[in-house]
């Protein structure tokens, strides 16, 4: 073997819709990440930590109720 290089693949979220609402969930491995929401994408996006969960220490969840588009993300 020759030039074996080794990827660390980062935690991801799920995102399932409960009647009204959305749950936004991550697993184990995004201990340590900080979850972070933004009303919009972009490079004008302005990305803020969500509630005092930071950073995340268990798999976990978080239930949103209806209201305006919000982007998530995991960010170390």
């Amino acid at each position: 073997l020759s030039g074996l290089q080794l990827v660390k693949v980062p935690p991801g979220l799920t995102i399932t819709r409960q009647g009204a609402n959305v749950e936004v969930s991550w697993s184990a491995d995004a201990v340590d990440y900080n979850l972070e929401s933004s009303s919009s994408l972009g490079a004008t996006a302005t990305w803020v930590p969500v509630e005092a969960i930071n950073p995340l220490f268990d798999a976990g969840s978080l239930t949103v109720s209806g209201g305006s588009a919000q982007f998530y993300r995991l960010r170390q």
